[in-house]
């Protein structure tokens, strides 16, 4: 079994809330799409410390 354990820091400009949020999801979509074509899956915990939020 190998474990790897990797940290990004994405920054994403935004204008509301509404927008950061459907960007982050859109990138987390690609990410598991990409992931699937391969057979493999993410784990991602997402937050933003600036207001909070966590996905």
């Amino acid at each position: 079994m190998e474990i790897i354990a990797n940290e990004y820091i994405i920054y994403v400009p935004y204008t509301t809330v509404d927008a950061l949020k459907k960007t982050v999801y859109d990138i987390l979509g690609e990410l598991d799409s990409e992931a699937d074509m391969r057979n493999c899956f993410i784990e991602a915990d997402v937050y933003c410390d600036e207001l909070g939020l966590s996905w």
